[in-house]
């Protein structure tokens, strides 16, 4: 058996530390690119998860018998599309499919044409078009949302509250592309989930649901960042919300998406607003979710190859994946200066405490020198992940394992948010 995970970020390390245990002595597992955790449970190749074509010849010469793509920007280029004219078995959806993702007008055109709930929404094709439907919203919402059109690696989106913030969202959004289109939305006041699920474009198997934390600070405060940390389950989603979830959105979202020909197969992230037991859809994710796939892969007991095959032959309702019924919690560790360009002249530190046993430790922006040290590489670095028998006792554990005042995992100038998890605690 030869696995290939594409991808160097913690959700990447994650797969492979998951798949890892699935594979046998015989087997072999690549991740591209990878990063210094994956280079310990599999072998890293040097290609960029961009380079699409490069990957494709990889996988054909090296007969790849199955490929999970993590990140969205190999998805949008069309990596699942190249593989399949190989023939080669990959999870992800099409680029027709990953449109959902690639275009944040596309999708709301889309559900607004198989009437999903979402925030409402006006495009706007240069920055002063922007001010006019922020001042809007503003009016008649309290509030808005600035979106980029296309990738932004989690980071295109601001939000505002008064006219003072609406020209930083706008120039934050649009300032390194003010020739593109942006949406603008409503404000819905809620709580966020993240509803992520297998399928094979029919047939749906739930993950536990997740909540992220985008911002970079405590309380949600500050910009917003590919995300500080996760945890599952989160209560916000009952069994109740659930339904209507599958009703409203699950269903119609994939019936939509078969009609027009752009069957979607892979893994879907659902980002949520709950706002008074409604749910309100304000994005499409056309992978797992950054860092919710690090909590979700420490809870999964069955195989994840086995959904992989299940999803490749249409044939998803004959297995379910076992979920732990335990809690886990995952804390980002981001270089400082994270979110903007300014984490990266706080590279190259030495990563102490990664020897822990007491936690699972999933790297992102981490580095081997050529001395054996490990040091961060990039804004997001480490994924401190815990379980736990109720979610208190998983938070518990992942911050006694942070700080050089706790002999844990640190390295100098780091960051991370202390409230990962609160929210299921105390709404």
């Amino acid at each position: 058996m030869k696995v290939l995970v594409v991808g160097g970020g913690g959700r990447e390390h994650a797969i492979a530390w998951k798949l890892k245990q699935e594979l046998y002595g015989g087997d072999e597992l690549y991740v591209a690119p990878g990063n210094a955790g994956t280079e310990m449970i599999a072998q890293n190749v040097p290609i960029q998860a961009n380079n699409v074509n490069a990957l494709a010849e990889f996988a054909k010469e090296k007969n790849i018998d199955m490929t999970f793509v993590g990140p969205e920007e190999p998805l949008v280029l069309g990596i699942v599309d190249s593989f399949q004219e190989h023939g080669l078995s990959i999870v992800g959806p099409t680029k027709a499919a990953a449109k959902l993702e690639g275009s944040k007008i596309f999708s709301e055109e889309f559900m607004i044409r198989h009437g999903i709930r979402h925030p409402y929404s006006m495009v706007a094709k240069n920055p002063r078009e922007a001010m006019d439907h922020g001042r809007y919203m503003l009016l008649y919402y309290g509030g808005g949302v600035i979106k980029a059109d296309g990738l932004a690696a989690g980071k295109g989106v601001a939000i505002y509250h008064n006219e003072r913030e609406l020209r930083t969202a706008i120039k934050t959004v649009m300032g390194k592309r003010p020739k593109e289109p942006v949406l603008v939305q409503q404000f819905v006041k809620g709580q966020e989930a993240s509803f992520i699920f297998f399928t094979d474009g029919e047939n749906v198997q739930l993950w536990p649901h997740t909540q992220d934390h985008k911002q970079i600070f405590d309380n949600d405060q500050g910009p917003n960042t590919g995300g500080m940390g996760a945890y599952a389950r989160a209560p916000v989603i009952t069994p109740e919300i659930e339904q209507k979830i599958m009703k409203t959105i699950v269903k119609p979202t994939l019936s939509g998406m078969a009609d027009a020909g752009k069957r979607y197969r892979g893994i879907m992230y659902i980002g949520l607003i709950i706002s008074n037991n409604v749910p309100y859809v304000i994005e499409y994710n056309c992978r797992g979710g950054d860092p919710e796939t690090q909590p979700a892969m420490a809870l999964l007991q069955s195989s994840l190859l086995d959904m992989g095959y299940a999803i490749n032959e249409d044939n998803l309702n004959r297995i379910k994946p076992d979920w732990s019924p335990r809690s886990a919690v995952t804390v980002v560790l981001a270089s400082q200066g994270y979110p903007s360009d300014e984490y990266k002249k706080h590279l190259g530190k030495e990563i102490f405490g990664l020897d822990r046993d007491d936690v699972i430790v999933f790297h992102a922006g981490t580095s081997r020198l050529p001395d054996g040290k490990i040091v961060n590489s990039g804004g997001r670095v480490i994924g401190v992940t815990t379980l736990g028998n109720n979610i208190q006792e998983a938070i518990n554990r992942a911050y006694a394992a942070i700080g050089k005042d706790n002999d844990g995992i640190y390295f100098d100038g780091m960051l991370y948010r202390t409230d990962i998890g609160a929210k299921a605690l105390f709404g």
